[in-house]
């Protein structure tokens, strides 16, 4: 096991070329000195690592350790890790304890239990699962915990890591490549979607069809390109199995449901609800499956261009009011469909998300919707159309930019 930790302990002190993200290095430095676990979750490749490595620079007395800087696959279980543990232990003293993709090595959780009982150590996790905070786990961290969601690169940050201003042009390179990290780095645009592909099968292929054993990945990878084609539909079993069905192909409901699931444990889609206006109440029947990053979408259904830009911007907006964190929901009222209604805190927002309103049916249909409900909160339509933005009664028509500046108050 000393190679394994000469391996780790290198790894962790190689930082100079690391680029800071501040939000999130901010976050962990207002949490992670209370001794309660931080727990780092979001998909692959957005940088989970990095940014904690990041925070870690310059930092002393670090228990590192990576499922990825095991190659040969020593560290299996909770009883192998408390081992590399106690051997590093015996020679070191450690104030933080971090654990890279902690859900590879099987019943992690009970080293994990055991280190924060000794109340001595800072604990990081990262993982790329939601099932870390699942049933037992959950109830044993209930307020010991907390969990930062990391999300690839947001559009000022992405301008920023390019040196840019924000122009048309480089919105929809962000709306096309979305924004791994790493990207950044890629010039040329064949480049950077065969980047994003490669990527995307590896998430795919390990994350979810090895790790949840699919045997018939020819059906799964219809069903995940239906989800990537219908952002705006609500999306229901019914219509699921009738494309299927189409398709010649024929499913349980029991296992399309499953296989839906299995995308967002991994963080590859959300699963947002639909909330009826007028009786204050979750509704069950149907909802909408968001991307949790562009980059994903447009690998999957292998469309690197703006054809659909309604529903790329339709998804933008989901990411960056979850970014911020607001809880979404699709809004109903008198049968007619609120893209999002937002809440944090005491406060609610509406936002309906239209392309273009040069069509005067368009902007009719979105304001109509808006104007159906009767309370005071802030209501807006979200466009790329520059020649539509005014207010129209209490219902501002804002661009991108200003729906940035509203959501980050």
């Amino acid at each position: 096991m000393f190679d394994i930790i000469n391996i780790n302990q290198s790894f962790v002190k190689n930082t100079s070329n690391l680029k800071e993200r501040k939000s999130y290095h901010t976050q962990l430095e207002n949490t992670v000195w209370v001794h309660n676990i931080t727990i780092i979750t979001g998909l692959r490749r957005s940088w989970k690592s990095s940014i904690v490595l990041k925070y870690l620079e310059n930092k002393e007395n670090i228990f590192y350790f990576s499922k990825e800087l095991d190659p040969k696959n020593s560290i299996k279980n909770n009883e192998d890790l408390l081992a590399l543990f106690i051997e590093f232990w015996e020679g070191n003293s450690i104030e933080y304890i971090v654990i890279d993709e902690i859900q590879d090595i099987y019943r992690w959780e009970i080293f994990i239990r055991y280190v924060y009982a000794l109340k001595k150590y800072k604990i990081i996790i990262t993982g790329s699962n939601s099932k870390l905070l699942s049933s037992e786990l959950s109830t044993f961290l209930a307020g010991r915990y907390i969990e930062i969601f990391v999300y690839s690169l947001s559009l000022q940050e992405f301008l920023t890591f390019q040196g840019d201003e924000f122009s048309q042009k480089n919105m929809k390179q962000y709306f096309i490549f979305g924004w791994l990290p790493e990207i950044v780095n890629l010039q040329n645009d064949e480049v950077k979607q065969n980047y994003l592909k490669v990527v995307k099968d590896s998430i795919i292929l390990s994350d979810i069809v090895a790790r949840y054993h699919i045997r018939d990945y020819p059906v799964f990878l219809l069903l995940i390109h239906f989800l990537a084609d219908n952002i705006w539909n609500l999306t229901t079993g019914r219509n699921i199995n009738n494309f299927l069905k189409n398709e010649g192909i024929k499913i349980a409901l029991s296992t399309m449901l499953e296989y839906i699931n299995y995308g967002v444990n991994t963080f590859v889609w959300d699963k947002v609800n639909r909330y009826d206006l007028k009786w204050k109440k979750v509704l069950e029947i149907s909802n909408k499956y968001y991307f949790s990053d562009l980059w994903i979408r447009s690998a999957i259904s292998q469309d690197f261009t703006t054809k659909d830009i309604g529903q790329i911007l339709e998804n933008f907006v989901y990411i960056e009011l979850r970014k911020q964190k607001y809880e979404v929901f699709i809004g109903n009222i008198w049968e007619l469909e609120i893209d999002f209604v937002s809440k944090k805190w005491n406060i609610t927002q509406y936002f309906q998300v239209s392309y273009l309103l040069s069509d005067e049916k368009t902007l009719s249909r979105e304001l109509e919707s808006l104007r159906q409900i009767k309370d005071d909160y802030d209501k807006y339509i979200i466009t790329l159309d520059e020649y539509k933005l005014w207010n129209y009664e209490w219902i501002r028509v804002i661009s991108i930019q200003e729906f940035l500046q509203i959501i980050i108050k």
